[in-house]
């Protein structure tokens, strides 16, 4: 499952420093993050939990001993649970990122052809 999360955010981590910096230079937008650089930020710090957690599973695998706790079972549940948010998040702000420049694109269109937007 670890190996998933990792080929998912991976997917996304060109993606996501992209639109983090895109947000900075909308005037007065923080994001939905909080801060534009947060989420990824947030990326790094996940992708390095889920490798921690990855390590101790295959620990778990080499041990004689293989008890599998209550504290892996939630921490597993935990990182799917980030992951999830981060992705959630990740959209959310490229929906906004993405919906901010289309409406600039939008009115600049509409000022080099004033005929085509009712602008005479």
């Amino acid at each position: 499952m670890g190996k998933q999360w990792l080929s998912e955010l991976d997917f996304f981590e060109v993606e996501i420093k992209s639109v983090a910096k895109l947000s900075q230079t909308i005037p007065n937008t923080v994001g939905l993050t909080g801060n534009p650089i947060k989420l990824s930020d947030s990326y790094l710090l996940l992708k390095d939990e889920i490798l921690a957690f990855m390590n101790t599973l295959g620990l778990l695998m080499v041990s004689s001993e293989k008890q599998i706790t209550l504290s892996l079972i939630e921490n597993h549940v935990k990182l799917g649970k980030k992951a999830e948010e981060m992705m959630t998040a990740f959209k959310a702000e490229r929906k906004q990122v993405f919906d901010h420049y289309s409406k600039q694109i939008h009115q600049l269109g509409k000022r080099k052809n004033p005929e085509r937007s009712g602008i005479l």
